[in-house]
């Protein structure tokens, strides 16, 4: 280690710019969103069997199974009816800390196309949070996560 503590700085500060950066494409993504509404809604697949294996994928997002790779098929997909159950299943996830951005890619993606999404989302989290001091966590590693 250097005598500066360069070593364990350059890391950190890295990790920080490429968050930042990240930050930075999801904001401007949002802005320059265009949401599917009417005509556009209407063209996409709404067959219950593509719909419910979709949702399948969705409660089974973790680690091994990154949500950002659902992406490509929410674009073909009409799941407005569905968005409180991807909300739920998001909150509900099973990732680790590094997995953390995969998911909100995923959730700005879904926020660009629904914008009736982030209400939803901000619902599903607060049911995740204790509301009284006595409360207990029952799951510290995940509620760490969930706070990220």
């Amino acid at each position: 280690m250097d005598s500066d503590g360069s070593t364990l700085v350059n890391p950190w500060i890295d990790d920080v710019q490429k968050r930042s950066e990240l930050q930075r494409k999801n904001i401007e993504s949002l802005k320059n969103a265009e949401p599917l509404e009417g005509a556009k809604l209407s063209k996409l697949d709404s067959s219950l069997k593509k719909l419910t294996a979709f949702m399948k994928k969705t409660k089974s997002i973790s680690s091994k199974e990154p949500a950002t790779l659902l992406i490509p098929e929410l674009s073909k997909l009409n799941v407005l009816k569905f968005l409180d159950e991807i909300a739920t299943n998001v909150c509900e996830a099973k990732i680790k800390s590094s997995d953390v951005n995969d998911l909100v890619v995923f959730v700005v993606h879904v926020s660009s196309l629904y914008p009736q999404f982030p209400d939803l989302l901000l619902t599903e989290l607060k049911k995740q949070f204790p509301t009284k001091k006595s409360e207990k966590i029952e799951n510290p590693v995940k509620f760490k996560v969930d706070l990220k």
